[in-house]
Parts: structure tokens; C-alpha cells; sequence
């Protein structure tokens, strides 16, 4: 459809000027309401990127497309992948796991393990014992405890750990403190078959001790009587030859109708040990509570572990099968 268009000069020689054109196409007068507003689209994508940072970029057709410049926000955000990136660095969550990179100008997102090439990334992003590592993986070290540090290394293209502690210093244990292993805070710092515990807590029993289990006395032989067994007999109760003085029984137990009873802890001629208190309704043979706690100076001696006082560090010991 041809227009024409004629501008009238106002002037005293009453002259004009006539145009003639051809107005675009635009859907007939109007614009179609079912095709997509792409500004609009754009705009919205860019908001749903949450906190990860990012600038606009306009490409040749004028569209504006939302860049992350910076990998770990958008990890944080949980961008998708294929969103339009302008990044180096290869970012990751702590324990190398997952990793997101910007590759040919779009986030991509894999799961596959890494490799540790500086130890200081490794206690700084909370890496486990026994990853890959490799590249300038120097050896380093955290702090555990009083006289004690963990030191990290790449042994075998996998980090390893173990505790030192300065022979120098004086570790704050009880008198009753010992037992075998290496001092540990926590079974990293332990071998594969070991983990990190408390020195006061029973070892694993495994195939159970056969005794000469019986229901009462009435099952045993003459001059015995049936007690209690420990936690790894095959039987709850076996047979023992009867006590006859105080003197025949273990210290801090009595001899009472041929067997040796543990003394209570309310008993004058009783104190519970170091790190414990009295408390009848206790577990333990005498009535004595372990003594709870929340820091070390909290306990008579040794170390709190947990929420109760030991009577020193734990140690690496293998695991009961």
C-alpha cells in the first residue's frame, strides 16, 4: 500500500512538496501477541541466576544474554549448565566434589574425582584421607592438640596422614593413661584398618571365649558357684571356684558368700577413680559416673573426648572384625 504525504510550507510563495512510501509490514497493523517478548525472556533468565555474579553481553542481533564472571557463586547459586560463562578457574564445594568449569563459553558441571595439588587446598577445602593427589602436593600440617599435630603428604599419588607430637612436651594424661597406637583426634589420621578412640573404651571382642556356662550354682561343680560373665564369653554366666577371704578377690571387691562382690561407691572404704563421681544408679560395678565435660579443664586429668573426661588422647586402634 503506497502513502502519500504532503508538507504545505507556510510562506508567501504558497509552495509544496508531495512524498510518496511504502510503510513496513507490522502483522497487518498490529503486533502478534503470541510471539515471545525476547527482551522480557532474557531479563527473566537473568534474574533467576540468583547471587552468582555476572555482566550483560549483547550479541549481534541485539539479544542480552546474563555472563557469570565468577565460578564459585555460581556453584553456590546451583546455576545450570549451558549458562553463558567468561571464567579460568575451575571451582569446586569442598572434597574436590563437584567441580564447575566454564568450557567454550558455557558452565559445565562433572562429577568425576579430582586430584589435590597443593596441600594447603586440601585442609582448607576439607579433603579425606586417601584421595588422589599429585602435582606440588607439599607436605603440611594442622594443629590437633596440646603437643600434637597432624602432617599431611602425597605418598603413592594419595594423601596421607599421621600425628606427631613433640617429644619434648608433656602431654596432660592421668596416671592410669596408656595403651598402644598412635595419638589421634580423629581417624584420619589413623591406617585404613584403624579408627581413632578413646583409650577407656572396651576393644571389640570378636569370636567370643568359651566358658563353663551355667544357670545357678546348682550347675557347677563342687566348691564353685556360677557368676556373671564378661561381655565377650560365649555364656552370660559360668562357674568359679569359691572365695573364701577378701584377700582371694581382685582390689576393690569383697568376699561375700563365696564370691567376690565389687565394693560400692558409697562405701567409706571406697573412692571412685580420677575423672569419675558417685552416682549409685551408675552402670559401672561400684556405682561410679564417668565425669562429663565440655573442655579439657573440666576433668581431674587427661582429656575431655566427646563430652566425657579420658584419661589422655585417643589412639589409633584396628577395627574389631
Amino acid at each position: 500500500m503506497r502513502l502519500s504525504l504532503t508538507l504545505l510550507f507556510a510562506s508567501t510563495m504558497g509552495c509544496g512538496l508531495t512524498l510518496d512510501f511504502d510503510p513496513p509490514e507490522v502483522d497487518g497493523g498490529r503486533r502478534d501477541a503470541s510471539r515471545p517478548d525476547t527482551s522480557r525472556a532474557d531479563t527473566e533468565r537473568a534474574d533467576s541466576m540468583g547471587n552468582a555474579d555476572a555482566r550483560d553481553r549483547r550479541d549481534v542481533s541485539g539479544d542480552t544474554h546474563r555472563v557469570v564472571t565468577d565460578c564459585m557463586s555460581a556453584l553456590e547459586a546451583m546455576v545450570p549448565d549451558g549458562t553463558p560463562c567468561d571464567f579460568v578457574a575451575t571451582c569446586s564445594l569442598g572434597r574436590c566434589l563437584p567441580k564447575l568449569s566454564c568450557e567454550g563459553g558455557a558452565l559445565f558441571r562433572r562429577d568425576d574425582a579430582c586430584t589435590w595439588t597443593r596441600c594447603e587446598d586440601f585442609v582448607e577445602m576439607g579433603g579425606d584421607v586417601g584421595d588422589e593427589c599429585g602435582g606440588m602436593f607439599d607436605t603440611c600440617r594442622t594443629e590437633t592438640m596440646d603437643c600434637c599435630h597432624f602432617e599431611y603428604a602425597c605418598e603413592g599419588r594419595r594423601v596421607t596422614a599421621r600425628t606427631l607430637c613433640d617429644p619434648e612436651c608433656e602431654l596432660p594424661v592421668c596416671p592410669d593413661y596408656g595403651g598402644l597406637g598412635t595419638v589421634c583426634t580423629t581417624s584420619a589420621a589413623c591406617r585404613p584398618d584403624e579408627s581413632c578412640v578413646p583409650t577407656h573404651v572396651p576393644p571389640g571382642c570378636g569370636t567370643c571365649l568359651p566358658v563353663e556356662g551355667c544357670l545357678d550354682d546348682e550347675g557347677c561343680s563342687l566348691g564353685q558357684v556360677c557368676v556373671p560373665s564378661g561381655p565377650c564369653s560365649c555364656d552370660p554366666k559360668h562357674c568359679v571356684s569359691a572365695c573364701a577371704a577378701d584377700a582371694e578377690c581382685p582390689d576393690t571387691f569383697t568376699c561375700q558368700t563365696g564370691r567376690c562382690e565389687p565394693i560400692p561407691c558409697d562405701d567409706p572404704s571406697y573412692d571412685c577413680p580420677m575423672n569419675f563421681r558417685c552416682d549409685p544408679a551408675s552402670r559401672d560395678n561400684h556405682g561410679c559416673q564417668r565425669l562429663e565435660c565440655e573442655i579439657s579443664a573440666d576433668c581431674d586429668c587427661g582429656s575431655c573426648l566427646g563430652t566425657t573426661c579420658s584419661s589422655g588422647p585417643a589412639r589409633c586402634r584396628p577395627i574389631a572384625l
